[in-house]
């Protein structure tokens, strides 16, 4: 056969796989990115050994404390990433509030009864938005009283409907020692005003000063579940892939994007995040959806792999459309995040919906 026959041949050979990458790129848009090989593997082995955890965190999603609850919940309460994590706009409050109480604990009631939780943190934080700030508070006095008697209050809520959950309740709080910026974190107990000062980790503490007290802004806003399996995938993706640090404010709610399709909390979802935008002048949104997520029944729910993919991937393409009709100046990226068996390995990845 001549050169000719055989450009030929390979042009052909060339176009048709062109072509079938093309029709794979039109019906399932997406593309694979993994998080740090190096770092996954640990994950895998701190994370993937049960569907259990011991702990729900509930907290702020305000990004000048994302970092320090972290370090906290590891260096002092020694739970690492074996724990649930809702962060939602003024932590608690939602619990308090009549029309969100159900709703809330819907949520409760899904992490309970999926990873058999025992032990519930509740974490509050001064200068909140969610309250209007500390400007708000005639005093800083007034201001530990009143979300100290918030997380007792909450406390009260929680003990009557799960009566064998140990609670924890602490408030944090960021404060000039000097010519420095330090983290707090005061325990909350039973009587008024009863509470001890713990300060996490003081060299970690400053620098994540450093690095997030610059400003009441931050550039992204971050939504995805609370699932503990991934906690530690998300935060490294955001880290070594999107190289957006700790400057984000952070959404996890069980079923990630969920709360924005269901006609019953969408309302209620774009509160929050109205708050977010307004007070942090957010530009950039991530969503983040799993598989394998407890919200949607599992990966056992769906007939296949692919179809699993087809309805998660058809989600965040929904809720994008949503946000670009309210927020049309907003950046949107979608992923959906998934662990899967390389051999005799696991690693977690994402894919881009686009």
């Amino acid at each position: 056969m001549g050169n000719k026959g055989l450009q030929k041949r390979f042009f052909y050979v060339g176009y048709i796989f062109f072509i079938i990458i093309l029709i794979c790129y039109v019906s399932f848009n997406h593309s694979i990115t993994v998080a740090n090989a190096e770092i996954n593997p640990k994950i895998i082995e701190d994370r993937d050994r049960s569907n259990d955890c011991n702990t729900l965190v509930i907290s702020c999603v305000d990004f000048r404390f994302v970092s320090f609850i972290r370090v906290f919940l590891t260096e002092n309460l020694k739970i690492k990433d074996d724990y649930d994590h809702i962060a939602i706009p003024g932590s608690v409050t939602d619990i308090i509030r009549p029309e969100t109480q159900k709703i809330t604990f819907d949520k409760i009631d899904i992490l309970l009864n999926l990873h058999h939780v025992n032990h519930l943190v509740l974490i509050e934080h001064k200068d909140c938005g969610a309250y209007g700030g500390s400007k708000y508070f005639d005093s800083d006095e007034k201001e530990t009283e009143v979300l100290s008697n918030g997380l007792r209050r909450v406390r009260d809520i929680l003990n009557e409907k799960y009566p064998n959950l140990k609670i924890d309740l602490f408030l944090a709080s960021l404060k000039n020692v000097g010519n420095e910026k330090f983290y707090y974190m005061e325990r909350i107990y039973g009587a008024a005003f009863n509470h001890s000062i713990i300060m996490a980790n003081t060299e970690i503490g400053q620098m994540v000063a450093e690095n997030c007290d610059h400003s009441n802004d931050c550039n992204t806003l971050v939504i995805s579940c609370v699932d503990f399996r991934f906690v530690s995938f998300i935060r490294v993706f955001l880290t070594e892939n999107l190289k957006i640090k700790d400057d984000y404010d952070h959404i996890a709610i069980p079923g990630s994007v969920m709360d924005i399709i269901k006609p019953e909390t969408q309302k209620i979802t774009f509160d929050k995040i109205d708050i977010l935008l307004n007070l942090h002048h957010v530009n950039h949104l991530v969503l983040i959806g799993h598989k394998d997520c407890g919200a949607y029944g599992g990966s056992k729910y769906f007939d296949s792999d692919e179809k699993e993919t087809e309805v998660l991937s058809n989600d965040l393409w929904r809720v994008r459309d949503i946000f670009n009709e309210k927020y049309p100046n907003l950046k949107i990226d979608l992923f959906l995040a998934s662990l899967k068996n390389v051999g005799n390995e696991k690693f977690y990845y994402i894919d881009r919906i686009k």
